[in-house]
């Protein structure tokens, strides 16, 4: 299976709204979105830095209540509606980022042992 990860191209689309895009969603043999709650995403966001060279946009203030947030809560319920689309939502709340590349590589490396 290792040879086979070396030898088998995979592309990984990253983006929040990449599965309510029919096509992509077609194409795409796994499908994972990871989900966090408002509050830790608020946090995360006011602490970021945008743009730590100044020389591109910054989020203005108001940007995540009226427009990124509500944002996303469409994009989830959109999604959770395609509930015949094998999309597998972790809870990025719950899990940590190696805990979600471990599910996400262990899934794909499932997919090649059976296409062996």
């Amino acid at each position: 299976v290792v040879e086979k990860l070396h030898t088998t191209p995979i592309l990984i689309i990253e983006g929040i709204i990449v599965l309510n895009d029919p096509i992509i969603l077609k194409m795409s043999d796994l499908k994972y979105f990871i989900t966090i709650d408002k509050d830790v995403c608020w946090n995360r966001r006011k602490n970021r830095v945008w743009d730590p060279e100044g020389s591109c946009w910054e989020e203005s203030p108001g940007y995540f209540e009226s427009i990124a947030w509500p944002e996303y809560v469409k994009c989830v319920a959109e999604l959770k509606d395609l509930e015949s689309d094998n999309i597998k939502f972790l809870d990025s709340n719950q899990t940590s980022i190696e805990e979600n590349f471990t599910t996400i590589l262990t899934d794909i490396l499932n997919i090649l042992k059976l296409s062996s």
